[in-house]
């Protein structure tokens, strides 16, 4: 099982539309090689892809969206007892400046005993 973070779908979708993403190749490669594993992405990963990928990309990012509906990810929602934890990691990790979505990802993988960070 394996948990999609923002800036490595970004960089999968970034050079359809911006040819000068330099981490694209090895985004596309990576996703080509985990293909077999268990794929979640989280719902708070979305939002921020919205708004990411909706500042330059408006027709990109609704097409995006809109296939959500048929993606073979799982869309893990958060869940009430995610918003406690979250706000833990938040203040534990105040001097690494960890985001909402960051620590949201962490709750997500903890709720779902994932043992192992790549």
């Amino acid at each position: 099982t394996l948990i999609i973070d923002t800036g490595f779908f970004y960089a999968t979708v970034d050079a359809t539309v911006d040819a000068t993403d330099r981490h694209h190749k090895t985004a596309v490669a990576t996703l080509g090689r985990i293909y077999n594993e268990r794929l979640i992405l989280p719902t708070s990963v979305v939002v921020e892809l919205g708004i990411l990928m909706n500042e330059d990309w408006v027709e990109v990012t609704s097409q995006f969206i809109a296939n959500l509906e048929n993606t073979p990810l799982l869309l893990e929602p958060l869940g009430r007892s995610d918003f406690a934890r979250i706000g833990e990691l938040l203040y534990q990790y105040r001097d690494a400046r960890l985001d909402f979505v960051d620590a949201a990802s962490t709750s997500i993988a903890e709720r779902v005993n994932m043992r192992r960070v790549r």
